[in-house]
């Protein structure tokens, strides 16, 4: 049985000085190693700034709100269209949804202790359909 690990900080726990985007992908990809499949790339936040889902950097630098930003689109990504990721953002106060986002999900790791068994997986799949489906209802709002 396979235990997924990982303890994401908090918005007050990131860094609070900028980082150059080399700093910003390896932190992110730190945080979010054993919860993602694909690492974070330059490209990719480059992406990101290019579709206005974050801000442009200053100076070449992210900001804390920023680096939140990049974490919680890695996160969401496998599971929401960047349109939607988007939408979220700019309607949030970002330290406040990140650490509900971060909170949940710390706890939820904190509280399995492996891979489902095969009969919980049917149930598991079809929250995450439904989820998805009231996340997708509620941006058409």
């Amino acid at each position: 049985m396979t235990v997924i690990s990982s303890n994401l900080p908090l918005f007050k726990e990131l860094p609070t000085i900028d980082l150059y985007i080399d700093q910003t992908v390896g932190l992110v990809n730190q945080y979010t190693e054993n919860l993602t499949d694909q690492p974070l790339t330059k490209s990719m936040i480059n992406s990101y700034v290019k579709k206005k889902i974050i801000s442009k950097p200053v100076t070449k630098k992210y900001d804390q709100n920023q680096l939140a930003m990049i974490i919680i689109v890695s996160l969401l990504k496998p599971f929401l269209s960047l349109t939607a990721i988007s939408q979220f953002l700019s309607t949030s106060r970002i330290d406040l949804f990140y650490d509900k986002l971060v909170t949940t999900i710390n706890q939820q790791i904190s509280e399995s202790v492996g891979f489902p068994a095969n009969e919980e997986l049917p149930t598991l799949l079809a929250e995450l359909v439904v989820t998805r489906r009231k996340v997708d209802n509620f941006i058409k709002e």
